[in-house]
């Protein structure tokens, strides 16, 4: 972009030429930047005083093609590596339809307001709802209805309120510069936001752009932005960072308190590491981690209770002991323990290693895998204190009297008295372990 702007300036070819070369070499790397194919042509009807237009776009639609014969020749050439995930696959059509159609609103909104204040706003519309309506506060199911609904129309109200105020500023003065800038730096978010529909494994409604995706479309927000500062000071200095000052301001205390809340979930899970990792340096040929939760994180159903971990624990022990274990490289493979939800065990020449957070799993696995009691490193995890505790010994225990021969035990024989409700007393052995007495 900023060699385009120099041969706007300079109409010298060779400007174009390494504008457009950095552009095939960007979409080597990330496909976020497709959509320029589109802006360019637009920067330059909108900004250039070229005489020979046709012959710059021919350029642009030239590079065009050799990208998309790239594209297309990669599914005929032999790949070593899974072609399983496809953007498309298990979509719904009508929910891809439906973020490709309203991303660009929410690009248009998530960048020009922090996502964060977007989130606080919708929190604070669902407190006010009724709970039968939200669910219960405080809960999985709570959050999951707050951004899967209140952010989803938070988001796209605001751009429909930010795209008319833009259209009101550009009607007042088409022709000028500065309408043009608003124009483009608009078109740069609208163009450059469908794509995130297409990326592969995201399922179901898109409510929020993952941040790292939205560098391109902050170029564009900066555009609007500016620009609308710039018209509304009408060019004088001073007070151009009066208005601009408030802004960069905000952003500088929102940005502050993510990046702090980062490094505090950072500490915490560093601290997890550590205490596993000095409690365990060493591990048996074959081990299996296990691991106990008190509470439910980042949305998951109530009873998907893991640690304080985005991405799967397991996969992250795996990359912890690497460095100082001999650990084969098959483990890596295929997306062993990779996400958050994943448990499992894999063997691999003599070697085995697995993770899990469900009891029942863990003693199959055993017993299938032959795996001795001492194999199993567990530790409990405190919500409230943010740490963990091995109790190794306590699981091992359990999994002695669990895979232990046993005989039923006739109940009808028992005599039961309790010291009141006598019609409540069949529950304390009605053999269900989930009856609470």
């Amino acid at each position: 972009l900023i060699f385009l702007l120099k041969f706007l300036d300079t109409k010298s070819d060779k400007h174009l030429n390494f504008s457009l070369i950095s552009l095939g070499l960007s979409l080597l790397f990330k496909e976020i930047s497709i959509g320029l194919f589109i802006l360019i042509p637009i920067w330059i009807y909108l900004f250039g005083s070229l005489k020979n237009k046709k012959r710059y776009l021919n350029k642009i639609f030239a590079l065009l093609a050799v990208y998309i014969l790239l594209r297309v020749s990669m599914v005929f050439i032999p790949a070593s590596y899974s072609r399983d995930v496809l953007s498309v696959k298990n979509q719904n059509p009508r929910t891809l339809i439906y973020n490709l159609t309203t991303l660009p609103l929410k690009g248009l909104s998530q960048t020009i307001i922090p996502q964060r204040v977007l989130v606080l706003i919708s929190y604070s519309i669902a407190d006010r709802l009724p709970e039968n309506f939200t669910g219960t506060k405080s809960t999985p199911s709570y959050d999951i209805f707050v951004q899967k609904t209140i952010l989803e129309a938070v988001s796209l109200l605001s751009a429909l309120l930010i795209f008319g105020i833009l259209t009101m500023v550009i009607l007042k003065d088409k022709n000028s510069s500065i309408s043009k800038s608003i124009v483009f730096g608009f078109l740069m978010i609208i163009v450059n936001s469908p794509i995130f529909a297409l990326a592969p494994e995201k399922f179901g409604t898109i409510s929020v752009i993952d941040s790292r995706n939205l560098y391109l479309l902050s170029i564009g927000a900066g555009f609007l932005i500016w620009s609308l500062i710039v018209k509304l000071s009408l060019g004088k200095g001073a007070l151009t960072l009066v208005l601009l000052f408030p802004m960069l301001a905000f952003n500088g205390y929102i940005l502050d308190k993510q990046l702090s809340e980062v490094v505090e979930r950072g500490i915490i899970r560093r601290n997890i590491l550590r205490t596993i990792f000095q409690g365990n340096p060493s591990l048996p040929a074959k081990v299996i981690f296990y691991t106990e939760s008190d509470t439910s994180l980042y949305g998951l159903a109530a009873e998907e209770r893991v640690l304080p971990f985005q991405s799967g624990f397991g996969q992250t022990l795996l990359v912890w002991y690497y460095p100082t274990q001999d650990l084969a490289k098959g483990f890596f493979e295929n997306r062993f323990l990779w996400e958050i939800t994943d448990e499992g065990y894999r063997g691999i020449e003599g070697q085995g290693f697995g993770y899990f957070r469900n009891f029942d799993k863990l003693a199959q696995t055993i017993r299938e895998n032959n795996i001795q009691l001492d194999s199993i490193i567990s530790y409990r995890f405190d919500s409230l204190s943010n740490k963990v505790t091995d109790n190794s010994q306590e699981v091992r225990g359990r999994m002695i009297g669990y895979l232990s021969g046993k005989s039923r035990v006739d109940r009808k024989k028992w005599k039961l008295t309790p010291s009141y409700r006598q019609d409540l007393i069949r529950f304390a052995i009605d053999g269900n372990r989930q009856t609470f007495w």
